[in-house]
């Protein structure tokens, strides 16, 4: 199982959590709308799922991180950085990979 974050108020996708072995919901549902904290920067959960995400490599395990954000916030920020995580995938590079990169 990949890291482990707090349960509280997390939405349940036992269909995701069968497949995968963990929930990103964890990590996707913080505790801001924006995922932004009070101050500069991502809250804790956040950026511990970008962490996650940017060692994801296989293109289905990426997908359900995006059937989860959408259906927990639906954030353009994070879609983005989900979407440079699937062209970075699709490319063979690490990391997370903007459109203009990705070639």
């Amino acid at each position: 199982m990949r890291g482990h974050a707090g349960t509280k108020d997390v939405p349940e996708f036992p269909q995701i959590e069968d497949e995968l072995g963990y929930n990103p919901a964890r990590w996707l549902h913080t505790r801001s709308e924006s995922g932004l904290d009070t101050g500069p920067g991502q809250t804790p959960e956040l950026a511990t799922a970008m962490s996650i995400v940017k060692g994801i490599d296989d293109p289905e395990e990426l997908a359900y991180w995006f059937k989860v954000e959408k259906r927990c916030r639906d954030r353009d920020h994070v879609i983005r950085k989900l979407e440079q995580r699937r062209r970075a995938i699709k490319y063979g590079h690490d990391g997370f990979v903007k459109e203009r990169d990705g070639q």
